[in-house]
């Protein structure tokens, strides 16, 4: 019998070896400060990205090319879905400004900048260059720390200087590159297959309209073959009935010709017993 240390091990390497199939937990909003809809909503985003930065440690220590640009992928959607996020997250501070002290809305907008610029610090096989770090802004939103009330900044993007060249993040590196490849093979094999498959499917068609004209030239024949049995049949028929009207004649003739038979020979036992006696 297992004793209790045994016993402590084994539950220890068992919640050890499926500990990745626990639920994971999201912190809850602190509790020191105001508790509200922003700062729920600040530390949901909080845990997704220590989950994509928990992700790009474990691409480190991966040596298969596949499963690193699958991961790649991954941390690009998460990164991608935050920064969905951050407007949704700006408007909510924007909402729940009322009530802070300027220091506390300074706060909020500084945790809200150094958010973003993690996200964009988070290494997803794409972007290799880090992000420049942001700038101190005030409560209103302008950078210097600037009080500009409901302010935004004026955002320019030069379209010419967009298409002169690709920027660092639209540049491959080895694991996208290798993941493109492998995308590109498979595609290949696919429509190698799918090829196969329609040239199958045209051979079936094929001999489906060949036996599909065998058959209407076929009919005609079948229609005399049809109607020589119906009428072979009606002549047997025929053939039989008048055999049964001939066997049934020579069965009478036959009872007729055996009766005579047995009469005359009565009559010989007859008259041979007269002439012997007589």
């Amino acid at each position: 019998m297992a004793n209790s240390a045994d016993i402590i091990l084994r539950s220890q390497g068992l919640l050890k070896k499926y500990e990745h199939y626990l639920p994971d937990e999201k912190p809850m909003a602190p509790v020191t400060g105001k508790v509200d809809g922003f700062t729920t909503m600040f530390s949901s985003l909080q845990f997704n990205l220590k989950d994509l930065i928990a992700k790009a440690e474990e691409i480190k220590a991966e040596k298969n090319k596949a499963a690193i640009a699958t991961a790649n992928a991954e941390i690009r959607r998460g990164k991608n879905y935050l920064r969905g996020e951050l407007p949704k997250l700006r408007k909510m501070m924007e909402k729940k400004m009322k009530g802070l002290t300027d220091e506390e809305k300074e706060e909020r907008v500084s945790q809200v900048d150094n958010f973003e610029y993690q996200i964009e610090c988070v290494p997803d096989g794409v972007n290799k260059a880090p992000p420049a770090p942001p700038k101190p802004r005030g409560a209103g939103g302008d950078a210097g720390g600037g009080t500009g009330g409901g302010a935004r900044r004026h955002v320019t993007i030069n379209m010419e200087d967009l298409e002169k060249g690709e920027g660092v993040s639209m540049e491959h590196s080895k694991e996208s590159r290798a993941f493109r490849d492998e995308f590109e093979e498979a595609k290949q094999r696919q429509d190698e297959g799918l090829d196969e498959i329609s040239k199958g499917l045209s051979v079936l068609k094929n001999l489906g309209g060949e036996m599909d004209d065998e058959i209407k030239r076929q009919t005609p024949i079948l229609d005399v073959i049809d109607e020589k049995l119906d009428s072979t049949t009606s002549e047997m028929r025929t053939a039989n009935g008048k055999l049964k009207k001939v066997i049934t004649s020579m069965r009478s003739t036959r009872n007729f010709c055996v009766d005579v038979i047995l009469i005359f020979l009565i009559l010989g036992i007859a008259m041979f017993f007269f002439n012997s006696f007589g």
